[in-house]
């Protein structure tokens, strides 16, 4: 049994990114496209091909992913832009795993290290630092499975679009 599989929490944080994982990173036809761009389906199908999803518990998402041909430039590196993609979902998930919501990114900085070619097989480990009120900080690090070498280091502030207060007046 994993230790995400008796915590509601992680279980949830899981569902979440490989529901994502699960559809079609195919063109979506016009009839379905607002639907499936709208959740986010064709995009995060496209960048998050092939991850794989071993731990979401207690505010850590711990998760492996091996660079597809899609996503690299024309020297074969992970483009930037999909590894941000990345760090943003599996940073959400830790949230999720901890605090039971989910958040978006309200402030990204990440620092690419060294590059990940086509085929490397990189883990992402997300871990929360802290909350303060609607706002949380997650550390999400991306390291070359094979030596241990850091790719990327995204420190991100997630927000709550909940107001912690209800409000009659508007």
């Amino acid at each position: 049994m994993g230790e995400d599989e008796g915590d509601s929490k992680g279980a949830a944080a899981r569902r979440w990114l490989e529901s994502m994982v699960a559809k079609p990173p195919s063109q979506p036809s016009s009839s379905s496209t607002s639907r499936v761009v709208g959740d986010g389906g064709f995009f995060n199908a496209l960048t998050l091909w092939d991850l794989r999803v071993s731990l979401t518990h207690a505010g850590r998402a711990l998760c492996s992913f091996r660079v597809p041909r899609h996503l690299t430039d024309s020297d074969g590196n992970w483009i930037p832009g999909a590894m941000s993609t990345v760090i943003d979902l599996v940073g959400a998930a830790a949230i999720l795993s901890e605090k039971g919501e989910l958040r978006v990114s309200a402030d990204m900085d990440i620092t690419y290290l060294s590059p990940a070619k086509i085929d490397d097989e990189v883990e992402v480990d997300a871990r929360v630092l802290g909350h303060k009120g609607r706002v949380s900080a997650v550390l999400v690090e991306l390291r070359k499975k094979r030596n241990g070498e850091r790719v990327a280091l995204g420190k991100l502030w997630m927000a709550s679009g909940r107001p912690l207060i209800k409000s009659s007046k508007l």
